[in-house]
């Protein structure tokens, strides 16, 4: 290709010269040496005043020959693109030399000659570019045939041309990785076949496996490989099935479950493995069950009354008829909600204050108190409560400071109207205290009453303006 640029490059060099050179003559009539297009061109011969019509037929005739030379710069180096000497460099180098002939005939002033050679190389060039076409269909259907019979080398030799012609050919070059791994893929099916037949089951899936992974539609390959998986497959499932009759027999249900659900999961529609796991889900349902109520019991013991919940709805969720695990469950239920009632009401004694919770809190202390099985916690909880019942209804002394200009209202409670202090007596609670006046923004602060509190004394008053 440098060869091929040098010569494009020289050429255009000599014709600018000779345009140069030639252009003057329209202007002085001097004397100059003629100019035969029929035979070569010296220096040193007499030129003779050129008319206008013979300039700008000689300058047309240069123009021509630029033409040409420019297409068959163009055509080489596609040429050149598409790797023209792996598939016709005898040709390619004869067209190169009728070009360097076109060049030495320009150069010697025989333009006429010159334009002959340039068109016959432009010519040749261009039938390499339409075989290329032919030679690109000829060389894939021949890689393909190949490909097929096994014969890899002449599927690499055909392909790396059609590569080389059509080189951002995804799929072509697909075909060339193909034909470039088939002598390894055949090896690794030779190997794998060897080994299936000596059962060597695994290491012959894992051959296929690689000769796939090379090629992923070699026929035999995939083939191969299927039936060493089945093979496989089937081991694995009577395999297991053995496993899990051993352990069903020595009564090791979780080791005979595993077993059945890998022979299920192999095997999805066979019916044995469902009815192993039948038998071993019959045989280990009592087991589990009395485990749960077991386990229940215990954590009732221990006042452990969610714990339990949990048990005994574990068991009732395997065997639902089940008479003894309702009942308990019923009680071990009623004692949560008794439980969770005392720990909201100990909590915040505030709920008090409404008639509803103090009489429901009295109705828990004496339910309570009549059981058996009361943890040390509990009967701490129940003190509590007693001891806020009794002060739940104790009026106690609140003094409210204002700036005499708000409306101060005990919500749900008391309007306390406008002043600057007030003292009332109000029962252990909480409550919402409204402050409003014209013009200002309301003030809503929520305080709490308690007969151990320390703050007895609370200021509310409307400070910031609506504008």
């Amino acid at each position: 290709s440098r060869n091929v640029l040098l010569s494009g490059l020289v050429f255009f060099l000599v014709s600018s010269v000779a345009i140069f050179y030639l252009l003057p003559i329209r202007l002085s009539p001097v004397s100059l040496p003629e100019l035969d297009t029929e035979s070569s061109y010296t220096p040193t011969q007499t030129r003779k005043l050129l008319t206008p019509k013979e300039l700008a037929e000689m300058e047309m005739a240069g123009e021509r020959a630029k033409k040409l030379a420019k297409e068959i710069l163009e055509k080489q180096l596609s040429l050149e693109e598409l790797r023209v000497n792996l598939w016709a460099s005898l040709e390619f180098a004869s067209a190169q030399d009728i070009f360097n002939t076109a060049e030495n005939f320009f150069l010697q002033g025989n333009v006429k000659e010159a334009i002959t050679n340039y068109t016959k190389a432009n010519n040749q060039l261009g039938m390499l570019e339409k075989k290329a076409s032919t030679i690109l269909s000829d060389k894939i259907e021949a890689g393909i045939i190949a490909i097929k019979n096994e014969d890899f080398n002449t599927a690499i030799e055909a392909l790396s041309i059609a590569t080389a012609i059509d080189q951002d050919n995804y799929e072509l070059k697909r075909l060339f990785d193909k034909a470039r791994n088939l002598e390894d893929v055949i090896s690794l099916v030779k190997s794998a076949s060897l080994n299936e037949e000596d059962s060597n089951l695994e290491k012959a899936r894992d051959l296929y496996a690689q000769a796939i992974k090379l090629d992923g539609d070699w026929e035999k390959a995939k083939l191969g490989l299927n039936r060493t998986e089945s093979k496989i497959k089937e081991e694995r499932y009577m395999n297991s099935m053995s496993k899990g009759s051993a352990a069903l027999s020595k009564k090791n249900y979780v080791l005979a479950k595993k077993n059945f659900e890998a022979a299920h999961s192999l095997f999805p529609k066979r019916d044995a493995p469902q009815d192993g796991l039948l038998q071993v889900e019959q045989d280990e349902l009592n087991t589990i069950v009395n485990r749960h109520i077991i386990t229940a019991e215990k954590k009732v013991g221990n006042f452990e009354w969610a714990a339990a919940q949990s048990e005994y709805k574990a068991a009732l969720a395997l065997t639902p008829g089940l008479k003894i695990a309702k009942e308990n469950l019923k009680k071990v239920e009623e004692r949560l909600s008794l439980n969770l009632d005392l720990k909201r009401l100990t909590q915040d004694p505030t709920l008090l204050k409404s008639d509803q919770e103090l009489s429901k809190a009295i109705t828990l202390i004496a339910n309570l108190s009549n059981r058996e099985g009361i943890s040390a916690n509990t009967n701490q909880q129940i003190e509590e409560l007693a001891n806020y019942i009794s002060l739940a209804r104790t009026e106690i002394p609140i003094l409210f400071l204002s700036d005499n200009k708000s409306e101060v209202t005990i919500e749900k409670t008391k309007r306390l109207g406008k002043f600057q202090e007030q003292e009332i007596r109000l029962i252990p609670g909480r409550y919402t205290l409204i402050a409003s006046r014209p013009e200002y923004r309301d003030v809503r602060t929520e305080i709490i009453i308690l007969p151990w509190s320390r703050e007895r004394d609370f200021y509310i008053v409307n400070t910031e303006l609506i504008r």
